[in-house]
């Protein structure tokens, strides 16, 4: 495991303080190279163990509070505006330790894959390669239904459409909605139809109602199927 993989300054200190303590006490003092070899991978496998267990535990306390942070904003947004900007670091900051976490997550699954896994799996364990931590986006579709591939462009269209999600809503005046309301005219039913609709329903009409239920359906709330009710559709229909 190389410190680079981790691109964490405390824990390559630690590679090295551990390293140089061995060697200044132990090395030469078995006789036998492999044997020395064999106890310096054993240190570096516990030095690697040590801080993902630990750099994942904080990691995750970082991102429960971040997490914790970020829904407390998002509930202010819709009356304090001027959060955004804090709303926005702090997402930053969240992805940041995703980011972390999941270095640290990868270090342990391929420390595991080389002192666990089968022996054949531990030969190629050094072909394990991550993957790409940011994928990239090459082209989006606009709302005009051209493709755009800019970078820039494609960042341009993200953040209004973020900005957009999160500006104060407009703002509506009663005399606006009363306007509206004066000029909008709507239909109207005549004699014939009200007197259709208000009509009561006979047993007839509801029990052709319940035929029209689609089987082979997951039971209702009171626990039987349509195919119940499609049989016992004339008693159903009669009882008030």
């Amino acid at each position: 495991m190389r410190a680079k993989d981790l691109a964490d300054p405390p824990f390559e200190q630690t590679i090295v303080q551990s390293l140089t303590c061995y060697f200044q006490e132990n090395w030469g003092t078995s006789g036998s190279r492999a044997t020395e070899w064999d106890a310096m991978k054993s240190i570096l496998q516990g030095v690697c163990i040590k801080t993902s267990h630990g750099g994942r535990q904080q990691l995750e306390k970082d991102i429960h509070t971040l997490e914790n942070t970020s829904g407390r904003i998002e509930q202010e947004l819709p009356t304090r505006h001027n959060r955004l900007g804090d709303w926005t670091e702090t997402r930053k900051q969240l992805l940041d330790a995703w980011i972390r976490l999941e270095k640290y997550l990868y270090m342990a699954h391929r420390q595991h894959l080389h002192s666990g896994g089968d022996k054949t799996g531990a030969m190629l364990a050094r072909l394990v390669r991550r993957e790409t931590l940011h994928t990239p986006i090459f082209s989006i579709t606009d709302t005009r239904g051209q493709t755009v591939y800019s970078q820039e462009a494609i960042h341009d269209i993200f953040h209004f459409h973020l900005c957009t999600c999160y500006a104060p809503p407009p703002t509506i005046h009663v005399s606006d909605i009363d306007a509206y309301l004066t000029r909008l005219t709507l239909p109207v039913l005549s004699s014939e139809p009200r007197k259709t609709l208000d009509h009561p329903r006979t047993k007839e009409q509801l029990a052709s109602v319940i035929r029209l239920l689609k089987t082979s359906k997951t039971p209702g709330n009171g626990g039987f199927p349509a195919e119940f009710y499609c049989k016992y559709a004339n008693i159903l229909a009669e009882t008030p």
